[in-house]
């Protein structure tokens, strides 16, 4: 990457945010792509009647799609942001505005050492089944007000159920029976539960304690 802006885009077909030349794979070759066009708007219904002036925490910044839908809709009074990808780590710190801090980190070690009211976890490759490879209660322990994170289970929950039936401990048919089941499992593990889901190419789930 040679640091330049080569590209435009319109995140929700509302807010400009320009876009450095990446390497081939990883993040990058998902950006503008429809499906994450679909994952921005989706966000954008997620969280749209949140308060405004959040300190905001993001475990997964991408190229800051989702850091531009924050800044415009909850407007944070502070803004942190992680990504683990180079590319991403210099496109963030290129494109986003200034005052949001971006730093390089794993989100396995990163999640839960940021205080904030509004904690994002936009995971790339998420469902319950790997809820334990991630040190949610770190999370939780910091007692954020919400807690937004992406789930990809929707589109295979019908060759999956019995891993989430197993799991939960309960009967698991459709994606309602996961997304209800699956906050019960937070509520009884963490004392947070989901309030609010958004699906579209994923889910988006936003969390608020018990």
């Amino acid at each position: 990457m040679d640091g330049g802006s080569v590209s435009e885009i319109l995140v929700c077909g509302k807010w400009p945010l320009k876009l450095l030349e990446g390497k081939a794979g990883g993040y990058f070759q998902w950006r503008d792509t429809v499906a994450s066009r679909r994952n921005s708007e989706c966000l954008l219904e997620l969280v749209t009647g949140l308060p405004e002036g959040m300190s905001v925490a993001e475990h997964f910044g991408g190229v800051g799609e989702a850091s531009t839908v924050f800044q415009n809709v909850l407007k944070p009074r502070s803004h942190w942001v992680s990504d683990i990808d180079d590319d991403c780590v210099l496109q963030l710190r290129t494109n986003l505005p200034p005052g949001i801090t971006v730093v390089k980190g794993d989100a396995k070690e990163t999640m839960g050492t940021v205080e904030a009211e509004f904690i994002s976890l936009d995971f790339a490759y998420y469902t319950a089944k790997y809820h334990d490879d991630y040190p949610w209660q770190k999370v939780f322990d910091q007692k954020p007000k919400y807690v937004e994170f992406a789930d990809g289970v929707k589109r295979r929950i019908g060759l999956h159920r019995h891993i989430y039936s197993a799991l939960f401990g309960e009967d698991v048919w459709d994606y309602a029976d996961y997304t209800a089941a699956y906050s019960r499992y937070m509520s009884r593990r963490h004392g947070y539960h989901i309030t609010k889901t958004v699906s579209r190419t994923y889910s988006y789930h936003l969390m608020q304690p018990d």
